[in-house]
Formats: structure tokens, C-alpha cells, sequence
């Protein structure tokens, strides 16, 4: 807009003054300065991201096979929220005048080439489990004196993996996974050691195995240990305390009868 001069001969530009009291103050966009801050909400969203496993699995104690795989599915979840937030922020810097080649130089200088590479593409990188988080698994677990749930959870977590890895992040299309674990299985074998272990009516008398263990059909009581191979995957260490007290008591009981 042209300008005005008042009474002492200075000169106003109605524009950006008019825009400004009315509460519209035009403002130049820096598409490469904003995109910067963009980056460092993402790398603290990555770091979050891979937290919610790690938080989940490794605070202590005992965690079975079904928990870690569904602290890894949460944790995805996640990571793929933080992903597609940036590649939509990315394809907007482009509709705001930065050119592939200054994303890709913001990138790399903040240390996420290979992000780049993969968001341009609108690939998802679903999250990896370090040699590191697989070796403190295998040490609690020795800690505890109970089998090592990671390596049960594996094949499962690189199922799901390679699903991920699949997953666009052009669209909101996170999967509806189901965990493998979640299943029947389990809590059957459980109520079926009960069963065997109460003595229940409907479930024949415990006899010796010929593979060394002591159960009838899939429930195999190891004579070592006391415990069935569910109860020592599943159990925390005073469930199998009272387990096996519960199976000694009722041992005694059936050879005093």
C-alpha cells in the first residue's frame, strides 16, 4: 500500500503497519531455520521412542515373552509417530522454498543421514534391539536363575519387524498387530500343571516319563527343578517357591495315602 505523509512530512507504509494493528503482521518465513528445531524434536522423540522398550523390559524383575513383545510393539508405535511427524514437516519445508539438497545437508549435519534417506522415501525404520539390551536380558536372567525371555520373544520381534519395515509412513497406517503370545497356549499349559498338581480328578496321576520328566501329555514336570517348563519361564521366583512347596505337600499326601 502507498504510503502517507502526516503533518511532519514522515512517511507511513500503510501495509505492514495496517497488518500489524489489526493484528496480521506479515512475517517472513525461514523454512531452514524452523526445520532445525523440527530435527531436534526428533531426535528426542527417537530417544523416547526406544526408552518405552527398554523402561517396559528392563526395570527389574522378572518379564515374560509376552510383555516384551508388546513393549516392543508400543515402542513402534511410537518411533512411527515421530517418523511420520518429520517426513510431513520435511514435504511441507519443500512446499516452503527448501530444496532436497539443504534438507539433506540439515540432515546430515545433526548426524541422521541415514533418517534422511529413509524419510525422503517415506520409509519406516521400525526400532532394532541392541546386542547390548539383548545382553542385559541374558544377565537378569541369570541374576534371577530363570530362562532368558528374550530369546523366547526373538522370532516374534523379528516377525513383526519385518512387518514394520513394510509400513509406509506416507499415510497414518500403523498395523493392528496381535501378539503371538497373547494366545490361549499358555494359560491352557498353566491350568493344566494346576490340574496335575491339585490332584484334580480329571487329570490322570502324575507318572514317570520316559525322557526324564515327570507329567503326563504336554505337561512335563523336570525332576531337577520341580517345576514345569511354563512355570519356570513364567513364574517370579516366590510363584515357583510355592509351587514347588505346593507339589511336595501334595507328593507326601498321595504316598501317605
Amino acid at each position: 500500500m502507498t504510503g502517507k505523509e502526516h503533518g511532519r512530512g514522515n512517511e507511513y507504509d500503510f501495509g505492514n503497519e495496517l497488518a500489524g494493528i489489526a493484528g496480521m503482521r506479515r512475517v517472513e518465513v525461514n523454512p531452514e531455520k524452523s526445520f532445525n528445531y523440527k530435527i531436534t524434536d526428533y531426535k528426542k522423540g527417537i530417544r523416547n521412542s526406544r526408552n518405552l522398550f527398554t523402561s517396559a523390559t528392563l526395570k527389574g524383575g522378572p518379564v515374560t515373552p509376552e510383555q516384551i513383545v508388546d513393549a516392543y510393539i508400543d515402542a513402534n508405535r511410537a518411533l512411527y509417530g515421530v517418523n511420520r511427524e518429520l517426513y510431513l514437516d520435511m514435504e511441507a519445508a519443500k512446499i516452503l522454498g527448501m530444496s532436497d539438497d539443504s534438507l539433506f545437508d540439515n540432515m546430515t549435519n545433526r548426524g541422521e543421514r541415514r533418517a534422511y534417506n529413509s524419510l525422503d522415501e517415506g520409509e519406516f525404520r521400525p526400532l532394532t534391539i541392541s546386542g547390548d539390551v539383548k545382553q542385559i536380558f541374558e544377565i537378569r536372567a541369570d541374576e534371577l536363575g530363570i530362562a532368558n525371555p528374550f530369546e523366547v520373544a526373538e522370532d516374534a520381534i523379528d516377525g513383526i519387524r519385518d512387518i514394520l519395515s513394510e509400513t509406509s509412513l506416507s499415510g497414518d497406517l500403523f498395523p493392528d498387530i496381535t501378539n503371538p503370545f497373547a494366545t490361549s497356549i499358555i494359560p491352557d499349559a498353566v491350568a493344566a500343571a494346576n490340574q496335575i498338581i491339585n490332584n484334580n480328578p480329571a487329570t490322570p496321576a502324575i507318572g514317570g516319563g520316559a525322557t526324564g520328566f515327570v507329567g503326563q501329555g504336554n505337561i512335563n514336570i523336570d525332576p531337577a527343578s520341580g517345576l514345569t517348563l511354563a512355570e519356570e519361564i513364567y513364574f517370579d521366583p516366590l510363584e515357583k517357591m510355592y509351587r514347588k512347596q505346593q507339589r511336595k505337600t501334595n507328593t507326601n499326601q498321595t504316598k501317605l495315602a
